[in-house]
């Protein structure tokens, strides 16, 4: 994970986010297996 907190404090529109429960969970494109487990627990 790539601090994706910097992508809201700093409204990095460039940046491609996921969130998840409306928290930033992801800074680009993650990995499947990383996406794939976040969402399984969230």
């Amino acid at each position: 994970m790539v601090q994706p907190e910097r992508v809201i404090k700093y409204q990095l529109i460039n940046s491609p986010c996921i969130l998840i429960d409306d928290k930033p969970e992801f800074v680009g494109a993650p990995k499947e297996k990383g996406l794939r487990q976040r969402l399984s627990h969230a």
